[in-house]
């Protein structure tokens, strides 16, 4: 019997119906050759795997999330046909197509990864400017304190 983890447990008055969980072993998700669960979504194309992609959407058989397309065609303005053509042959047309579809069915979901991952993203590029800004000053002081 398949073991549900919390985050495919729905708790709200309007009872969403469960992913399907299947058992599937491929070579694209034996990760440490180790068989990973596939959740299933109402995409065809959309699977989730716990442990590969921190359990985001992915496009099935290959590890582009949901929220890539979605950066490529809205932030970076790259529009489908562009991507599968640059991708070729590894993504098709339905499966961006697919992947965007996702995205306008779980908006809020995506966009919250999406927010988090630039936060993370800004925080680290703070840190690492106040980390260089330091060892800037230090070697300042060290020069003036050489020239005296």
């Amino acid at each position: 019997m398949a073991r549900h983890s919390k985050q495919t447990k729905v708790v709200s008055k309007h009872r969403k119906p469960s992913p399907r969980v299947v058992k599937e072993v491929r070579a694209e998700y034996a990760v440490a050759a180790v068989p990973r669960q596939v959740i299933l979504t109402e995409h065809p194309h959309i699977v989730r795997i716990p442990g590969v992609q921190n359990g985001d959407a992915i496009i099935r058989d290959k590890v582009v999330t949901v929220q890539h397309m979605v950066l490529m065609t809205h932030r970076f303005g790259q529009t489908p046909e562009q991507i599968a053509k640059e991708w070729n042959p590894h993504l098709s047309l339905a499966e961006i197509y697919d992947a965007l579809s996702y995205y306008y069915d779980h908006k809020k979901e995506i966009d919250d990864v999406i927010a988090e991952e630039d936060h993370i993203e800004a925080r680290a590029i703070r840190r690492f400017r106040y980390r260089e800004q330091q060892k800037r000053k230090r070697e300042n002081a060290g020069a003036n304190g050489r020239r005296n």
